[in-house]
């Protein structure tokens, strides 16, 4: 029995005319979403649910033999009706090129044209339906309307053309690979260059009046950015054409995105399959297709996720899923880095640049990076420095995702077991992806708030959750592992080792990464590097062997907090430094160290002037 999928879960409206449109579209969702949706009354449509990326995504076609503008806004009105949560359209087809007045824009068939303005202008109306109008007692009175591309869909389609330039190639021609994968997809393969024949308008019916092209550099498809029209009749005239074009400044004529503008927030993106002259053909309909398809799913990457637009990110919960994301916070592990001092500028910012952590950070595949230290060493202002940068995605990473955290203290009977660890994970993990709750549900249902405090029921929520298709990269940052109570401690430590050495085997596109911090105590390193594990998943990087690192970071913190107390206590600068050189000089120093000293200091009564 299929199940049954949600209409509220769905923020992005894929819409095609055509089934050829439709096929390519198919090819573009990174899931199929396996299910129906409940029928609903006033609604005709049949529609194909999917993801790609951080969006769930409908894709909707028009009833055969009923393209055109009025269809469209049919198809686009009920579709609002259905799914309450519809955020944007993308109108994504074959359209027909128009080449500018020497060749500038030079529009060839493959290429794509996207409804947005151009560097050179400021007009933001994108889209014209040159045919509409009204009937008056006089007639018909032609009325030209003109229709923005939405500001956010703008300013996606502006990320897209920054990168374009930087790397100087389109990043959507990846997406193109996937036809060539399987038999179906072989029709929508290049055509060739010389199937892309352009007439001279005046002379469109003979067959020797080819408008002289240079040839490109290479058979990609090329991106142009303009204003397309809109309308209700197929143009097979040169001339037509060519007058639409110098009458609107066009670069692309098409018959279904003048239907949707003024009901969804609308980007219209059209492969180019002909000329709209008298050798119209379907050569490059496929093609065309593809191309479109495939810069429409690079669109949906540039946007990205939105929190408040997409309800399997945010949305709301049920009451019984309330409840259930309230029984996971144990603690105010929100609070607890607010024990440790603050960063001073300068430090820790060693460890992004040390080859381990860049490796663990960059390389995509689930990973384990344990971090071993001294006390005293500086370990728990570093993670909370790490939280940061990885919240803010500073440093240097290719797969940002959720990052979620928890300090453990064995003087706080809250923060010393690896079962409030998992809570506070999975609260956070919930949070901010709501939809991931159903993994916890049935646990909930059965044992109500006990699950809470079973291991490894909290284990197997984690990694079904972790392993949803729409989960996304997660990385959690574990602080003082050793501070965790020895049974749960052994039982966190082998279920990691468990998960990352089989890791390799699974199949998803998104990634888990942790950060686990300790003492460097022998038991802990067994347990990572048990005999029984041929090949240890874990990336482990010693602090106790980057003392000259800590040595720059201590001597940051004695000069900032010398600094900070001889104002307070008004020392003159050559007790300043007298003090700094002690401290620094002391060869035993540690962070502990040098704080309580520095406390002791700051607490005296000692305000002696003297050097």
């Amino acid at each position: 029995m299929l199940a049954t999928l949600r209409y509220e879960d769905y923020t992005i409206g894929w819409i095609c005319a055509l089934h050829v449109e439709a096929l390519a579209a198919r090819f573009m969702l990174d899931k199929r979403h396996d299910g129906v949706f409940p029928g609903r009354h006033g609604d005709d449509n049949n529609y194909i649910a999917g993801s790609i990326g951080s969006h769930n995504v409908v894709l909707a076609g028009l009833p055969t033999k009923s393209i055109g503008t009025v269809s469209a806004a049919i198809l686009v009105s009920q579709m609002r009706q259905s799914f309450p949560n519809l955020r944007y359209g993308l109108m994504v087809g074959i359209g027909a090129g128009v080449p500018g007045r020497h060749l500038k824009p030079d529009v060839r068939l493959g290429d794509v044209v996207v409804a947005a303005p151009t560097e050179d202008s400021d007009d933001v109306q994108c889209v014209i339906g040159y045919e509409l109008g009204k009937e008056t007692a006089g007639g018909f009175i032609k009325k030209n309307w003109l229709y923005p591309t939405d500001l956010r869909l703008r300013t996606a389609i502006s990320t897209i053309q920054t990168e374009t330039e930087f790397n100087r190639s389109h990043g959507f021609l990846k997406h193109l690979d996937v036809f060539q994968t399987k038999p179906e997809g072989q029709k929508f393969l290049f055509p060739g260059v010389d199937n892309d024949q352009l007439y001279e308008a005046e002379e469109a019916d003979d067959k020797y009046s080819l408008v002289a092209r240079d040839p490109r550099d290479s058979q990609n498809p090329v991106v142009h950015y303009g204003r397309i029209g809109s309308g209700n009749k197929v143009i097979k005239n040169a001339k037509l054409r060519d007058e639409l074009r110098d009458k609107y400044n066009i670069i692309c004529l098409e018959m279904e995105a003048a239907g949707l503008m003024n009901t969804l927030p609308v980007a219209v993106i059209r492969g180019i399959c002909d000329y709209a002259d008298c050798h119209k053909n379907d050569t490059w309909r496929h093609y065309a297709a593809a191309t479109a398809a495939s810069y429409a799913k690079e669109l949906l990457y540039a946007i990205g996720a939105d929190p408040l637009a997409n309800p399997r990110l945010g949305g709301v919960l049920c009451a019984d899923e309330t409840k259930c994301l309230q029984s996971l916070y144990k603690s105010d592990y929100k609070s607890h880095g607010k024990r440790n001092p603050d960063r001073v500028p300068g430090t820790c910012e060693w460890f992004l640049r040390h080859p381990k952590y860049r490796r663990w950070r960059q390389e995509r595949q689930s990973s384990l990076l344990w971090v071993s230290g001294d006390p005293g060493c500086g370990k728990s202002v570093l993670v909370s420095f790490l939280l940061g940068e990885l919240k803010s995605d500073k440093s240097q990473a290719i797969l940002p995702g959720t990052v979620c955290f928890f300090y453990f203290k064995d003087d706080n009977d809250k923060q010393n077991s690896a079962t409030s660890a998992l809570c506070a994970i999975l609260h956070q993990l919930f949070t901010t992806k709501k939809f991931l709750v159903k993994h916890a549900m049935p646990e909930y249902e059965n044992k109500d708030q006990k699950f809470t405090n079973e291991f490894s029921t909290l284990w197997d929520i984690c990694t079904t959750g972790l392993n949803d298709a729409d989960c996304g990269n997660v990385i959690c940052v574990l602080d003082g592992v050793d501070e965790c109570e020895l049974l749960t401690r052994n039982l966190l430590i082998d279920s990691l080792i468990k998960f990352f050495s089989a890791s390799g085997n699974r199949d998803t596109n998104s990634f888990l990464k942790f950060i686990v911090t300790s003492r460097p105590y022998g038991a802990i390193e067994r347990q990572f590097y048990s005999p029984r594990t041929t090949a240890p998943p874990t990336i482990r990087l010693k602090m106790e062997d980057e003392t000259t690192a800590i040595s720059r970071d201590i001597e940051l913190v004695v000069k900032a907090k010398v600094d900070e107390i001889g104002h307070i206590k008004s020392l003159p600068a050559s007790a300043r430094a007298d003090l700094q050189k002690r401290l620094i000089s002391n060869a035993d120093r540690t962070f502990l160290w040098v704080s309580l000293i520095l406390q002791m200091v700051e607490e005296s009564a000692w305000v002696s002037r003297a050097a």
